[in-house]
């Protein structure tokens, strides 16, 4: 069986088609990947409403003529609007907006209502996180939620040089206005907690402006399993995510987890949840380092292993496949 993964390979999303892709084909089918072509001088907002070049939708036409599925990986592309009414094939969605609080949390809830409408008659969507599946569930007839996977033996627990001398807190991904950066380095400088910061996009200078003793900006860091091991704890402070790869790398490293109430998965015997502003930050790091976090981090990484493993998520989505094609 021969599959067409369309996708804008950036990011999480382009992990999220390249693993999955690669159980897809230990569990014997052939898959097709075509990217989407983003004009990179067009973009209305941060994450959300791309436009691209019609080159990839005539490309995808082509390519579909001797596939048996369609997969898109939504992220709200120009070209997705046409792919309903010009593909015969039956199609498969998964749903990769993000979702939660703020301005960028509520463009997300309707991008995701837009998606869901226009993509109506698919035959399947797949949900990544709670949240998604409550907004899709309204518009689609055929949602199943399936979380991300991460591959547990590339990351996992090992000695790695350490960043500060003392406990560190550690952020790993995009530096845009949505992940909330800002917060988590203010509260990390009010309370005195280490903080390393390991990324690069709009806001980069902004963040590296706010490097004292105790915060140091990295940059892209090449060895994202050397990062998640030179640090104690991982925190993402979001106003908006889906199902984010970074929290479950950090865990899979052995890392307990701090995230805002955008993520819906965390729980107490491996992480917490706060609000979006510095103080609940920051109080929520200090509740955590007075908890056994080892621990905590022994349990995230046992989570993701019976849990969150790209080979129960590709299992899943073939399940997909089969009640289609039987």
């Amino acid at each position: 069986m021969k599959i067409l993964m369309y996708a804008r390979l950036v990011g999480g999303i382009a992990n999220h088609v390249f693993f999955l892709s690669k159980e897809l084909k230990r569990l014997g089918y052939e898959i097709s990947i075509i990217s989407q072509k983003e004009i990179p001088s067009i973009k209305i907002l941060d994450g959300f409403y791309y436009l691209d070049s019609p080159l990839a939708i005539k490309k995808l036409l082509n390519v579909c003529k001797d596939c048996s599925i369609l997969h898109v990986h939504n992220t709200a592309t120009s070209s997705e609007v046409f792919i309903p009414k010009l593909v015969k094939i039956p199609i498969v969605n998964t749903i990769h907006t993000a979702v939660g609080d703020n301005i960028y949390g509520k463009i997300g809830y309707e991008v995701t209502k837009k998606i869901a409408k226009i993509y109506s008659n698919s035959r399947a969507t797949v949900a990544l996180s709670k949240k998604s599946m409550d907004i899709l569930k309204d518009y689609q007839k055929n949602v199943r939620l399936i979380p991300n996977g991460v591959d547990a033996e590339i990351f996992k627990p090992k000695k790695a040089k350490r960043i500060f001398d003392g406990i560190t807190i550690g952020y790993l991904g995009q530096l845009r206005r949505e992940k909330n950066i800002e917060s988590l380095a203010k509260a990390c400088k009010k309370f005195g907690f280490n903080l390393a910061i390991a990324g690069v996009g709009p806001l980069f200078k902004r963040i590296k402006d706010m490097e004292c003793r105790n915060i140091r900006v990295l940059g892209f860091v090449k060895d994202a399993v050397e990062f998640y091991n030179s640090i104690d704890i991982f925190v993402l402070p979001s106003y908006a995510e889906n199902d984010p790869l970074t929290i479950l790398e950090a865990m899979a490293c052995g890392k307990p987890i701090v995230a805002t109430k955008c993520v819906d998965y965390v729980k107490d015997d491996f992480g917490l949840t706060c609000d979006y502003d510095f103080k609940s930050i920051g109080n929520a790091i200090e509740e955590i380092l007075k908890m056994d976090y080892k621990k905590m981090g022994i349990n995230a990484r046992k989570y993701v292993l019976k849990h969150r493993t790209w080979k129960k998520c590709a299992t899943e989505v073939e399940k997909i496949y089969k009640s289609i094609l039987n």
